[in-house]
């Protein structure tokens, strides 16, 4: 029997956010922006939903799988268009520890912290 999940308010929002954003690319004056925009939306929401009912505790079914599942394989950029916002392999991720400010510089009158 489907639940309601924590994130249940949150698809509500994003249900009506999909759909401002298709409005607004349908308005744009680039065709080539617009049609991107469009193609990279279609299919949104039915795949939010589908997410959106297993969440809930409905049982996946092969259909609803086949029929939500992303369509961007004959439109996605080509891998020298690819862009990594990821750190290289070899680096650590750079994630912040502990106070921002270093102890080492010299405080406004000039002494150090």
């Amino acid at each position: 029997m489907p639940t309601e999940h924590p994130f249940a308010k949150d698809f509500g929002y994003l249900g009506k956010f999909l759909a401002n954003v298709k409005s607004f690319a349908e308005g744009l004056d680039s065709a080539d922006t617009r049609q991107q925009l469009l193609t990279l939306l279609e299919g949104e929401p039915e795949r939010w939903k589908a997410i959106d009912r297993l969440l809930s505790g409905s049982a996946p079914t092969a259909d609803r799988a086949d029929s939500t599942a992303p369509k961007h394989a004959e439109t996605s950029a080509a891998p020298d268009e690819i862009i990594s916002t990821d750190p290289p392999l070899d680096q650590p991720p750079g994630w912040t520890i502990g106070p921002m400010t270093s102890t080492n510089r010299p405080g406004p009158s000039g002494s150090t912290r």
